[in-house]
């Protein structure tokens, strides 16, 4: 029966499973909220690399469905560095990039084409200064007093 499962319905089977909310998938695969509520109604996510993040949410939760949409994806939990050797960071890839913009867009409720040039100018001084991405991130999440 794992092989007759389709695509979508895996999707949608991990969706109930972790619970998300819209805006909560749209983040974690790095689209727009209207990009989510359409694959809703196709089917499916926009491009392979958006279900790694699917799958790791899942597999903590259960290990089967991750299995099965691993294998769906044409990958297995070790590749994806979830069971077995230790994981290769993912090369990157100019949908990378757009994720990142995508969620800022969603963000600001503005428009990528907007938001990618403060993006940009925000990515290029962070690798001047040197700064880890995910210390930078630490960095924002933390509440500080505001700015005046």
């Amino acid at each position: 029966m794992a092989g007759s499962e389709s695509l979508p319905a895996l999707v949608f089977q991990a969706r109930r499973l972790i619970a998300y909310t819209n805006r909560e998938f749209a983040e974690l695969q790095g689209v727009s909220i209207r990009t989510v509520i359409r694959h809703q109604r196709e089917g499916g996510v926009a491009s392979p690399f958006r279900y790694e993040p699917i799958i790791r949410a899942v597999y903590p939760k259960d290990r089967a469905l991750a299995a099965k949409l691993a294998a769906a994806t044409g990958h297995d939990l070790v590749t994806l560095g979830l069971e077995g050797q230790a994981p290769v960071p993912p090369k990157l890839r100019p949908e990378h990039a757009d994720a990142v913009v995508y969620a800022a867009a969603d963000a600001l409720g503005l428009a990528p084409r907007q938001v990618r040039p403060a993006v940009l100018a925000a990515f290029a001084r962070a690798g001047e200064l040197g700064l880890d991405l995910r210390e930078l991130a630490a960095a924002f999440a933390a509440e500080r007093a505001p700015i005046s």
